[in-house]
């Protein structure tokens, strides 16, 4: 499987999630929430990847990638605290927690990535990106709330750590990026943002790890809520 294939496959799983999880969260508008949903999601990852082939997106000139990751990112936080990101918070711990898993075939593909040249060493497992380890542990703790409850101590520590990391590889991906923002001089330029199909991974991929992440917030909120 070519890098793209990798990375596309990745996008497809995680839209597919993203439908499943609001038909589930609204049983009784199931249908049409999920079709809402599906339509509303080809049309974004319809419209970045467009922008991006056609070069809009380009560096250095600023604004680059902004006009696409801005509003994804405050549609991912508006999302977490509205009424849908309620019901939400509500779905199985398992499932919150455990699709943040698709965070370890990101990193893979970063990492192919840095092979390439797209991206500067900093952005992989090898620099100073380690956000796979958010991934492996949602497997553990997601694995653990299916049989059993997780201690509150457990799911924040994991939140919290997964959160960090986030911000890291995004402050990482931001110092890499040609133009005024870049710091990272003595690497290869992250091209990622504006480069068809990884354009979705900070217009796509980081708002939803985003998302989620604040939706386990909103469920430790509530002290009455399961842990499992």
């Amino acid at each position: 499987m070519t890098t793209a294939q990798l990375f596309v496959a990745t996008t497809a799983l995680c839209a597919i999630g993203v439908v499943a999880a609001v038909s589930r969260a609204d049983t009784r508008g199931a249908a049409r929430r999920g079709v809402l949903a599906a339509a509303a999601l080809a049309s974004w990852l319809a419209l970045t990847g467009w922008l991006a082939a056609e070069g809009a997106l380009d560096p250095p000139a600023p604004p680059g990638p902004m006009p696409v990751v801005l509003p994804a990112i405050a549609l991912a936080i508006g999302i977490a605290v509205s009424p849908l990101g309620a019901r939400l918070a509500q779905l199985p711990l398992a499932a919150l927690v455990g699709f943040q898993a698709f965070r370890i075939p990101v990193e893979i593909t970063l990492h192919r990535l840095y092979g390439e040249g797209l991206v500067p060493v900093h952005m992989t497992f090898e620099g100073w990106n380690f956000d796979i380890v958010t991934g492996i542990l949602a497997l553990v703790v997601g694995g653990m709330a299916l049989r059993r409850p997780v201690p509150r101590a457990v799911l924040l520590g994991w939140n919290v750590l997964g959160l960090a990391l986030l911000a890291t590889i995004v402050t990482i991906a931001f110092m890499a990026f040609p133009g005024f923002t870049r710091v990272l001089q003595d690497a290869p330029a992250n091209l990622v943002p504006s480069t068809v199909p990884y354009v979705w991974l900070p217009s796509f991929l980081v708002p939803l790890a985003l998302c989620g992440h604040l939706l386990v917030f909103r469920r430790l909120m509530v002290p009455s809520a399961t842990t499992k």
